[in-house]
């Protein structure tokens, strides 16, 4: 049984995130209307506040805000990276979704 609420759209996307002033990059696994997952080589400790910029498929940015719920590391894990749970999200990213689901 799936308990999530909002369905997920495994989608790789471009991520620029920033986090305590410094800048990050990563790649999306997954979208969803309250959150996302960014494979990364840092992922940032839980409850950190984040600004992450998506270049979308039609060259848009998409600008977000979030906070991380959960980070995965491991030594040579592909899956290393951060849940984000989305605190504001903009219409380019909403319309992306909703396309999406079409």
């Amino acid at each position: 049984m799936n308990k999530r609420k909002h369905q997920r759209f495994t989608k790789r996307l471009e991520a620029k995130f920033i986090a305590d002033g410094e800048s990050f990059i990563g790649i999306t696994s997954n979208l969803s209307e309250s959150g996302l997952f960014i494979r990364t080589k840092r992922g940032c400790p839980p409850d950190s506040v984040v600004d992450i910029e998506l270049i979308m498929p039609h060259g848009k940015i998409s600008r977000l805000k979030g906070i991380v719920k959960r980070t995965a590391k491991g030594p040579l894990s592909i899956k290393n990276g951060m849940g984000v749970f989305l605190l504001e999200k903009d219409e380019t990213y909403t319309s992306y979704l909703m396309s999406l689901s079409e």
